[in-house]
């Protein structure tokens, strides 16, 4: 019995071999942060930039949480750029001696894209391309749990369209686990 495989197809379209860099910074400011009857609430802005080959643009954003013993930190949302899941606390402090807490959040990230790699093909040689769309953005929403020395974290991400012939949104999920040592 002899099994022929298809021909590959799409070599052609892919990109070349090109020197990647990505410089990305954020700054995340807590504006806002609530205690009463067990619960807690806070809100994290965030806004940067990214400039390289790979992607240029500016995002600015919003996290809210909700929950039990909300850690001191700035956000949940791993999946981005700058995002994190177990940032450093202040001074001495560490999570692995803290008490658990459990809290759920939504955050949403615009992004102005000037350039994106993917879309826009190579940056310094003629590649395939596609018509991007310059204003996109992500939802995401879940829930973290965290315990003495951990964190582990759902969470459900919505991403706008970001070129013109996209037949749709993309929606995916992530989870994360985080452990200090």
């Amino acid at each position: 019995m002899t099994c022929a495989a298809s021909p590959v197809r799409g070599w052609r379209n892919q990109l070349h071999n090109e020197f990647g860099f990505q410089l990305v910074a954020e700054r995340k400011n807590r504006v806002w942060n609530e205690s009463g009857a067990g619960l807690q609430f806070d809100a994290i802005t965030h806004y940067g930039a990214s400039l390289g080959n790979i992607r240029t643009y500016l995002n600015t954003g919003l996290e809210l949480r909700a929950g039990s013993r909300i850690p001191n930190d700035f956000g949940t949302s791993p999946i981005r750029p700058a995002g994190d899941s177990n940032a450093p606390l202040e001074g001495p402090v560490t999570r692995r001696f803290s008490d658990g807490g459990l809290h759920a959040f939504l955050s949403a990230d615009a992004r102005a894209v000037a350039h994106d790699i993917f879309l826009d093909g190579n940056t310094f040689s003629s590649s395939h391309h596609v018509d991007k769309k310059n204003f996109v953005g992500d939802l995401a929403t879940g829930i973290a749990w965290q315990w003495q020395g951990g964190k582990i974290t759902y969470a459900r991400y919505i991403r706008s369209k970001e070129f013109t012939t996209q037949e749709s949104m993309h929606a995916f999920g992530s989870i994360t686990l985080s452990l200090e040592y």
